[in-house]
């Protein structure tokens, strides 16, 4: 029983053609045909048009067709012709070729392709070819059919209910003829635009002069398209829009009337906004959704306490959910005259309000209740009176069992230690104190001997609760009783809301001590802290990065017997576990230590050469240069990279200005080298013994190793000028594990900002965060601990253990938890009317802080991921075979299959050992589909002899090259 292989194919050329003598490689082999050979039914052709048949006997066979529906007759091709039966002697290397005939027998072929605007395939789409229609099959590819003429118009349809539509419209082909190959013509299609009509009414009249404006969510840095209705337009379009989330809002009502009298209307509160989802080829029409309510002038003023208008000052109306929001003019005046019927809450947006410099806030009430009413009169709204906003402290002084302590001295220092005022309490053990500015200050009680006892720190912004209860310690008496203090300030408003302020709170951002004294605690957070501070090195079980850590923290030298050392603080950073000096700065660092020892002596060496040199002159400025040397070097040793900047200045000290592609000469070299040089007069023209052509040699040696360490930095310059992938890994890897750290240290600042609005842990644990469709539901504590899991140990671990994979692999994690920390401070800034609101959620994530500590969460988690993503490790491509090549004239073909093939690859031919006759590069490479390329070159070189081997390789668009294969021979 013989296995034989049948290729399915259609040929552009009837068949009664004498070339059709077999399957050639342009032409079609479609998949999923299905044959019947006798009663043997064949699996369906794969997307080679390959299938196979186990033949049993020698004897002729019918083949029956299905799964090309425009397809319905196969003959079997041999050299000699064509013929309808089948047996198994007909198979050519162990191939059958069989052609697949149209059901007209007409006499034209063509391959269209229905593909996304992503290039993806588009299935079951219509195609309409010379009037007839045909369907796109999986792969998106339509074979049609026609009869025997040049011109033939192509009509590609809509899709899914016009929602999809052709991006080029019809098309004429001119094939000219009978082609002896085909080509693929692709139809690609696109969402269709959509549209958005509104009618703006009012009792059944329409309204003119309202502006509408239509916003895309996802171009928020487009400005707004904005249509408004007149006399003679009352129905406005938005057409042309996108798929996706747009606002439609009014914008406008300053010119808004309805009916013949021109009585004037305004948007109602909550009806003047909508969100719309829109699916490509919508035409939504918004009837009733906008609402309009007649305009009564309703205007209120903000002045200053000293009656000065003031301007640009934002006032908001609240009613529930609904807001109406108003700007104050020139002249202080603002307009309400949207409110409807009810009662509102008027006030500032919000407090304090910066003017020109000055926080100023509201006098009380700060907040004023409006009962709207319809009819004339209209109601009034209220004028509101602000004064510079106070900051201070105030409290009571009581002793253990709750009593007022009279007269007792509070003292308030600065974080510093400095005392910057002290007050005494009143009868009723009240005092007070306002403060010049805003800040964070230390509040304690004095004993009767005069010592500061239950120091605290308070929290001043604005306001501040100061309250103390004095406890006696041993030793001390109660507070003395000196003469009364002058009567209080101005009222301070007090803060006891937020007594969590008060609260002691770690230097280095990390979270306090547990409550109950945990004393090992206590000492293993101190001696943590110590190592941070000292080593730059978090503290774990990695012994090699503790060691590393040490021997960069301290310098040994030997001075006289014994060892002395100094301490070089380092900035903090895992990176003695994570970085070291890696690649180029490796190499110009080690460059510069050489060039350093060598020139040294040769240096100390020099002496001048001029008779009237000043020796303190000469020896200052070998001075200078010895130390800048120095610095160069101490600079190119910095891990995580040198600064560009100083190393640049270093330079420029040395050698004066320059072109780095410039030659210099000794003898024309500027800065402190040839400030040296004039100094110690080493010209060539002052050169008289052999010992006086030595120094001068030994000068130009000097200046020769500057040059070429500064040519070496010009060519390594752009490497240190920012992350890119030609950065080392080590420079990569340390400054990653600073903002890894960073990141850290931002998670231990959110937890302080949630904690000071009563937010606290066990709180955090409850709160599930909705953050949109698609995202599953996640605790703000699960979050957080993610954050830091990620960039504490996770991420450490994984890229200490898997170096450049493990950057690779933490990358996506990072992107991940930026996403949702993003999404998270959306979330609790989303306004009351928007459709999205969790009001499930406390009051305290939606404070300036928080959403301030989010933000800052998120962009450090963004910077991280960049600097995650410039680790790369390119895959070349593979070419595992060549499935096929020719040479028609001189226009060589090669079709290759392999894996890694990307777009806008080019392909090069090489001659085995003809070197001479260089690289032909390829006129194009198409790799539509996976694993296979198909690579057409313009010619082989005219110089070229027959009977040559063509080697082939395959080159991607970032200049990488797969390995080389026999291409074909000529």
């Amino acid at each position: 029983m013989a296995k034989l292989r049948i290729r399915v194919f259609l040929s552009p050329l009837p068949r009664d053609d004498g070339r059709v003598k077999g399957w050639q490689e342009d032409w079609p082999t479609p998949s999923g045909v299905t044959l019947t050979i006798g009663k043997t039914h064949l699996e369906p052709t794969d997307r080679n048009g390959l299938t196979a048949w186990e033949c049993a006997d020698s004897e002729e066979h019918d083949i029956k067709v299905a799964g090309l529906d425009e397809f319905s007759k196969a003959l079997v091709v041999h050299e000699d012709g064509c013929k309808e039966e089948l047996r198994g002697s007909d198979a050519r290397n162990g191939i059958v070729d069989i052609l697949l005939l149209p059901k007209d027998d007409e006499k034209r072929l063509f391959r269209l392709r229905t593909l996304h605007a992503d290039k993806t395939p588009l299935r079951d789409v219509v195609v309409k070819v010379a009037g007839k229609s045909f369907t796109s099959r999986a792969d998106g590819d339509v074979y049609a059919t026609c009869r025997d003429v040049d011109l033939v118009e192509v009509s590609p349809q809509s899709l899914d209910d016009d929602r999809f539509v052709p991006r080029d419209g019809d098309f004429v082909i001119n094939r000219g003829g009978r082609p002896p190959r085909i080509d693929t013509q692709k139809i690609y299609y696109e969402a269709a635009p959509a549209q958005i009509s509104v009618c703006p009414e009012y009792n059944g009249d329409p309204v003119i002069g309202v502006v509408f404006e239509l916003t895309r969510a996802d171009r928020l840095d487009l400005p707004p398209r904005r249509l408004a209705t007149d006399a003679t337009l009352t129905k406005l379009v938005f057409d042309d829009i996108p798929k996706g989330k747009v606002f439609l809002a009014v914008a406008d009502t300053t010119a808004a009337t309805h009916g013949s009298t021109g009585q004037r209307v305004t948007a109602k509160p909550g009806s003047d906004r909508i969100t719309a989802d829109v699916r490509a080829g919508d035409d939504m029409k918004l009837l009733d959704q906008f609402e309009f309510v007649p305009l009564v002038f309703r205007t209120g003023r903000v002045l200053h306490r000293l009656g000065a208008p003031l301007a640009n000052i934002e006032i908001v109306a609240r009613q529930g959910d609904l807001e109406v929001v108003a700007i104050t003019d020139a002249d202080g005046v603002y307009d309400l005259s949207q409110l409807t019927a009810g009662k509102w809450t008027v006030g500032l947006a919000d407090s304090p309000v910066d003017v020109g410099g000055r926080l100023l806030t509201a006098d009380e009430p700060a907040e004023h209740l409006v009962d709207v009413t319809a009819g004339d009169p209209p109601t009034e709204v209220p004028d509101l009176v602000l004064g510079e906003e106070e900051h201070g402290i105030r409290g009571f002084v009581r002793d253990q069992d709750g009593q007022p302590l009279k007269f007792a001295t509070v003292e308030i220092r600065d974080l510093g230690g400095k005392v910057i005022a002290s007050r005494q309490s009143g009868e009723d053990g009240f005092y007070e104190w306002l403060s010049p500015a805003p800040g964070r200050f230390l509040v304690s009680v004095l004993s009767a001997d005069g010592e500061p006892v239950q120091r605290f720190p308070v929290e001043v912004n604005s306001f501040a609760d100061g309250s103390i209860v004095y406890q006696r310690r041993n030793g001390h008496h109660a507070p003395p009783a000196p003469t009364p203090p002058p009567a209080p300030d101005q009222n301070v408003v007090d803060l006891s809301t937020f007594p969590i302020l008060t609260e002691t709170v770690e230097t280095d951002g990390r979270a306090p001590a547990t409550r109950d004294g945990d004393r090992a605690g206590s000492y293993a957070q101190t001696v943590e802290s110590a190592l941070r501070d000292v080593l730059g090195w978090r503290p774990g079980s990695n012994t090699a990065g503790f060691q590393a850590a040490l021997a960069g923290a301290f310098e040994l030298r030997e001075v006289q017997g014994h060892t002395e050392f100094d301490w070089r603080p380092r900035g903090y950073a895992v990176q003695a576990d994570l970085g070291a000096l890696t690649g180029a700065q490796a190499s110009i660092y080690q460059r510069a230590k050489n060039v350093l020892e060598q020139i040294t002596p040769l240096l100390d060496g020099l002496t001048p050469l001029d008779p009237a040199a000043d020796p303190q002159d000469t020896e200052a400025t070998r001075t200078v240069i010895r130390t800048e040397l120095g610095e160069l070097v101490d600079e190119l040793a910095v891990e995580g990279g040198p600064r560009v900047q100083r190393v640049d200045e270093l330079f420029t000290l040395l050698l004066g200005a320059r072109n780095p592609r410039g030659r210099l000469d000794p003898d024309t070299i500027g800065g402190q080298l040839a400030q040296l040089r004039d100094r110690f007069g080493l010209r060539t023209t002052r050169v008289g013994t052999l010992d006086e052509e030595r120094i001068v040699t030994n000068f130009r040696i000097v200046v020769d190793h500057v040059l070429s360490l500064a040519a070496g930095w010009d060519t390594d310059r752009d490497l240190f000028s920012g992350i890119s992938s030609q950065t080392s890994l080590g420079t990569i890897l340390i400054q990653l594990s600073r903002s890894l750290d960073v990141v850290a240290q931002s998670v231990q600042e959110t937890v302080f900002a949630l904690n000071t609005v009563f937010v606290d842990e066990a709180q955090r644990q409850t709160i599930q965060l909705r953050l949109g469709a698609g995202i599953p539901r996640i605790l703000l504590s699960d979050l957080l601990d993610w954050v830091v899991r990620v960039t504490t140990r996770e991420g450490p671990r994984l890229i200490q253990d898997a170096g450049k994979d493990g950057v690779i692999a933490i990358a996506p994690v990072l992107g991940q938890l930026a996403g949702l920390v993003r999404a998270t401070e959306t979330l609790v800034t989303l306004p009351r009317t928007d459709p999205a609101y969790d009001k499930t959620l406390p009051d305290g994530l939606r404070t300036p802080r928080v959403v301030r500590a989010l933000r800052e969460l998120a962009g450090q988690l963004d910077d991280t991921v960049t600097l995650a993503g410039a680790v790369q490790r390119p895959e070349p491509p593979e070419i595992v075979f060549v499935d096929h090549a020719h040479v028609r004239g001189t226009t060589p073909t090669v079709a290759l299959v392999g894996r890694g093939f990307t777009p806008h690859s080019t392909a090069v031919l090489v001659a085995a050992g003809r070197p001479d006759l260089g690289e032909t590069e390829s006129q194009q490479v198409d790799t539509d589909c996976l694993g296979r390329a198909l690579c057409t070159f313009d010619a082989l070189p005219a110089a070229a002899p027959p009977g040559l081997t063509w080697l082939i390789t395959l080159v991607t668009e970032d200049d990488i090259r797969s390995n080389t294969v026999e291409a074909l021979r000529t």
